[in-house]
């Protein structure tokens, strides 16, 4: 099986609401979606998140761009922005229409107990359908925060990947599995996962923003990550937090 790997998740920049979700010392984690900008959808909101006491007041009211979204088994993009220009993160999505099923890796940056920031996978989607929004029934696009904008007509611009109803393999990770370190000026994937993984698909293992990528070696990948869920004993949430 193919995997694409993509960053989700606050951060401190402006569209990442300026915060981090929490990460644990025993690698337990709430995960923290970025805000969402279109009032008509039905995602929560942040004042009944978990971590609403560390949420800037400004956002309390902001609805959650819920994306992955867990519970449902969901991960939208967009693939064109609205001046018709392609999005990289929704076309390589949309690339595989044809070509699944396909595992969608996530992956946070987070906060630990002492501050530090922390780049680790925190759930997975094993995609059996990648649509464009418009071509999902209007049932199937409330399953998704990108589905829901425009009062549920969707934004048109994005593409979802659902897996199978109560999918046991995809959710959330029930702890956080740590792959990268800080070095060279920015945040990359260990040398020796690299290796592991038979390559990264960026410069040096460079992953603190952009995406989605790829392993060099799927089968590897999928070995490796397979490995850390049964070493760890990880279960497969189907929650959001």
């Amino acid at each position: 099986m193919k995997s694409l790997i993509y960053r989700v998740g606050a951060d401190y920049t402006d569209a990442g609401g300026d915060m981090h979700g929490r990460l644990n010392e025993d690698h337990t984690f709430t995960y923290l979606p970025i805000p969402e900008r279109d009032d008509s959808v039905s995602t929560p909101k942040y004042k009944e998140h978990p971590m609403r006491e560390k949420i800037p007041e400004r956002l309390l009211d902001n609805h959650i761009h819920l994306d992955p979204d867990f519970k449902q088994g969901t991960y939208g993009d967009i693939y064109v922005d609205s001046e018709g220009k392609k999005e990289s993160k929704g076309q390589k999505l949309l690339h595989f229409k044809n070509k699944i099923p396909l595992r969608v890796v996530f992956f946070s940056a987070l906060k630990d107990e002492k501050g530090d920031l922390r780049y680790g996978f925190i759930g997975q989607l094993i995609a059996t359908r990648i649509k464009k929004v418009d071509e999902f029934n209007d049932e199937m696009k409330r399953k998704n925060v990108h589905g829901q904008r425009r009062s549920g007509g969707g934004d048109g611009l994005s593409v979802i990947a659902m897996s199978n109803k109560n999918d046991s393999k995809s959710g959330r990770f029930s702890k956080f599995i740590e792959f990268a370190s800080f070095r060279n000026n920015s945040y990359r994937v260990l040398p020796e996962l690299i290796e592991k993984w038979g390559g990264w698909s960026s410069k040096n293992g460079y992953c603190q923003r952009g995406g989605p990528w790829t392993p060099g070696n799927h089968r590897k990948f999928e070995e490796w990550l397979d490995e850390k869920l049964e070493e760890k004993s990880i279960h497969i949430l189907q929650s959001n937090w």
